[in-house]
């Protein structure tokens, strides 16, 4: 019988055998945040996942977010660590946390978008592989 902690260890161990690791969430912000918040939060979040080679993209909606980070497994488990424990924002959903072959947003260490209620609600709620196709189809459509 497999123990949960051993479990655990050999899915971390395979996890870093991927070159690419990707994370989803949903989260909402604490205060309502002003365009030069946002646009420092921003600015931080590009030198830090820019010194990590974690690029990904943030949709912002009246106070809520999605954001998704990719690139090495390590930096990118770290970064959404950080994440999770600041306290500028509560109520994180986790939409996927997988391996993946290729970056959807290389280039961007953090692009950011304002985005309708309705997206913000599409992507939440979907399958895995229906909110990454909606994710495709809405950054192709407004980059």
């Amino acid at each position: 019988m497999v123990r949960a902690q051993d479990s655990a260890a050999a899915d971390a161990a395979a996890a870093d055998k991927n070159d690419l690791w990707s994370i989803g969430y949903v989260s909402t912000a604490m205060n309502a945040l002003q365009p030069e918040a946002l646009q420092a939060l921003l600015a931080h979040s590009r030198r830090a996942n820019d010194a990590v080679a974690v690029t990904g993209v943030l949709l912002h909606c009246g106070g809520n977010f999605m954001q998704v980070i990719e690139g090495p497994p390590e930096a990118v488990r770290t970064t959404y660590g950080r994440i999770c424990r600041n306290p500028a924002h509560h109520t994180i959903i986790e939409l996927f946390n997988e391996p993946v072959a290729q970056r959807d947003f290389g280039g961007w260490a953090m692009a950011c978008r304002e985005i309708s209620s309705m997206h913000l609600e599409q992507l939440r709620c979907g399958t895995l592989s229906v909110r990454r196709q909606m994710l495709a189809e809405f950054w192709a459509g407004n980059r």
